[in-house]
């Protein structure tokens, strides 16, 4: 899966146009480095070496913190190591404040998590050099339909989000397009871990 991520960012970008070129390149790797994201981080920046190593590269890592606070210093650190790449992006905020100084320096960016349906319209529209390998908000909608109306058609069932804007637009395209053939939830909520009202919820 590690090399595959790297093949994946490679064939995206068009950056190994022959094994001449495939040695030696420099990329980015985007990831966060503390907070509950930590781990995933550490997953991503560990699949980025193991695969540098086996093909020669250079790997330059760069932290995501994930709110406000990324604003354009993601992309002034990745144009600064002359990465030819970069991928991770694991948050939409660090993603798309990077994205335009990105554009402009005519360096692709590969996300590995971000679904934001708005930031994909926006890149296609202003040209930006964005590629993701986690399927679009309409896909995962579509596929939890797919599954719900399967495995559950006759049972009761909710639909809890976390909280987030992702996770409410996501349950939202759920909900409406479960209703269109006739499936109401018993109920629809919100669940934020360590309150105390969720006890209630649960």
């Amino acid at each position: 899966m590690k090399s595959a991520v790297l093949a994946s960012l490679f064939a995206a970008i068009g950056a190994v146009p022959s094994p001449a070129l495939a040695a030696g390149l420099t990329f980015a790797v985007v990831a966060p480095t503390e907070g509950p994201l930590a781990i995933l981080g550490q997953q991503v920046r560990d699949g980025a070496r193991f695969a540098a190593a086996a093909n020669g590269d250079t790997v330059v890592e760069i932290a995501e913190a994930c709110d406000e606070t990324d604003g354009e210093g993601i992309a002034g650190q990745i144009i600064a190591a002359d990465a030819r790449a970069a991928i991770g992006f694991l948050c939409t905020e660090g993603l798309a404040a990077a994205l335009p100084a990105l554009a402009e320096a005519k360096i692709p960016a590969v996300t590995l998590s971000v679904r934001s349906g708005i930031l994909m319209e926006d890149a296609l529209k202003k040209e930006w050099p964005l590629f993701r390998l986690a399927p679009g908000p309409k896909a995962e909608a579509d596929k939890a339909v797919e599954a719900i109306t399967r495995d559950w058609k006759a049972e009761p069932f909710a639909l809890i989000d976390d909280g987030t804007i992702h996770a409410r637009e996501l349950v939202e395209a759920v909900r409406l397009q479960l209703e269109e053939v006739g499936m109401k939830a018993a109920f629809v909520d919100t669940f934020r871990p360590a309150q105390e009202q969720q006890l209630t919820l649960v």
